[in-house]
């Protein structure tokens, strides 16, 4: 199975600061130990192409910045004439979030490095960590719904 990149395509950048700048606590700083990831497979109308996207967003109360960032990663899957694994698109899933990654980093640290609350670095991801294979979604979601 030959796996072609059509390109990185940005899909979105938003920034803000969420402090006003003369407020009391503008000089505080209160460091973030997790960032929400949204990792989404499309397919495309076209057989064997899809989209990974990954959505890096940070708007909390104590975040001094609103940021959300997304990157889509097209695909094309020729599959030489043998059959898709059953875990396909839980492989789609990990490696566009993975190919993604950087550049969500790259725009993350760039915009924050030009505000004044510091620079933000997003850690480097291992999604085979956060992204279950689809045997323990399936018992994962059973257990939340049995509860």
């Amino acid at each position: 199975m030959k796996l072609q990149l059509g390109g990185l395509v940005l899909l979105d950048a938003s920034f803000r600061h969420t402090v006003e700048p003369l407020s009391q606590d503008a000089a505080l700083v209160y460091p973030q130990t997790e960032v929400p990831m949204e990792v989404g497979l499309m397919k495309g109308e076209v057989p064997n192409t899809y989209a990974v996207t990954l959505r890096i967003g940070i708007q909390s109360p104590n975040d001094r910045y609103a940021i959300s960032v997304a990157y889509a990663v097209p695909l094309v899957v020729d599959p030489e004439g043998q059959e898709l694994p059953p875990d396909f698109e839980h492989r789609m899933l990990i490696t566009g979030a993975s190919m993604a990654l950087p550049y969500c980093r790259e725009v993350i640290s760039n915009l924050t490095s030009r505000a004044r609350f510091g620079t933000v670095w997003i850690n480097p991801t291992n999604f085979n960590q956060i992204i279950p294979p689809p045997q323990q979604q399936q018992v994962a979601e059973a257990t939340v719904a049995t509860e």
